[in-house]
Parts: structure tokens; C-alpha cells; sequence
């Protein structure tokens, strides 16, 4: 039996960003809130004709010396308004117990804010709390 290597968090992060990313519908998009060169890296991990989406993560690892790589943070939006949008913002990385066995607790969950041009506060309300609902839904489902 051969061992598989662990996936990093990094790998983790781009296969579920892979998976949102083609769930998109027509219309919206997905844009990281980085520095320039991060954010272009992340592209280049998710598009689908880079033959080694790994290298690119490699390079998050090994920016300027001394510098490490900005926690990742996105957003969704529709291209035509920013009447709503959501942003996402994962906590730094910290190894996942599933996947290196000693590590003390899983990984925080990413944060995930409305936010909209115009959009009240009573309405911001009721968007945070639908979003709160299905994150609390989408926990409970993966402990199951």
C-alpha cells in the first residue's frame, strides 16, 4: 500500500475554491482581496490549464524573505451592481487534525460578511443571519 501524502491546507483551500468557483452562475464573480501578487498567484492556482496548480501555492510559500502570505480573503459579487455581495476571509493556516494527527483543534472557520453599496442595516442583518444559519447547516452536516 503506497502512502498519500497529506494535503496541505493550502491544497484543501483550492479544491473547495475550485469548487466554488464552477458553482458560479453566469454573472457573478469571484475576486481576491490580496496584494496584487498573491492574488494573482491564487488565480493561477485555480485556473483550470495550469498544469501544476501546486506550484503556484508553493510561491505563497516563498514570497519576499521574512513575509508570509496574507490570510485569504475573497469576495463574490455580481458583475453588474454591488447592491450585495459577500466577503470571505479564512483564518491564517493552522494544520487540520484530520490531516496531521497531534495538531491541537481544527482550523477556525472562514468568516463570511455581507455587504452591499446600499444595502440597510435591518436588511444586513437578515442577509448575516441566513448566512450564519447555513454555515451552522454546513457544520453540522460534515460532523455527521
Amino acid at each position: 500500500m503506497v502512502d498519500m501524502p497529506a494535503k496541505t491546507t493550502l491544497a484543501l483551500q483550492v479544491e473547495e475554491l475550485q469548487l466554488l468557483k464552477y458553482a458560479l452562475l453566469p454573472g457573478e464573480l469571484l475576486t481576491f482581496l490580496l496584494p496584487p501578487e498573491e492574488a494573482a498567484l491564487w488565480t493561477r492556482a485555480l485556473d483550470a490549464d495550469t498544469p501544476d496548480p501546486q506550484s503556484a501555492l508553493d510561491a505563497l510559500g516563498h514570497l519576499e524573505p521574512g513575509r508570509q502570505a496574507s490570510p485569504l480573503r475573497f469576495e463574490i459579487a455580481l458583475a453588474q451592481t454591488r447592491s450585495v455581495y459577500f466577503e470571505v476571509e479564512f483564518p491564517p493556516s493552522r494544520p487540520h487534525p484530520d490531516l496531521h494527527p497531534g495538531a491541537a483543534s481544527p482550523p477556525a472557520a472562514p468568516s463570511v460578511s455581507v455587504r452591499g453599496e446600499q444595502l440597510g442595516r435591518e436588511e444586513q442583518l437578515r442577509w448575516q443571519g441566513l448566512v450564519a444559519a447555513k454555515t451552522r447547516e454546513v457544520a453540522e452536516s460534515a460532523s455527521e
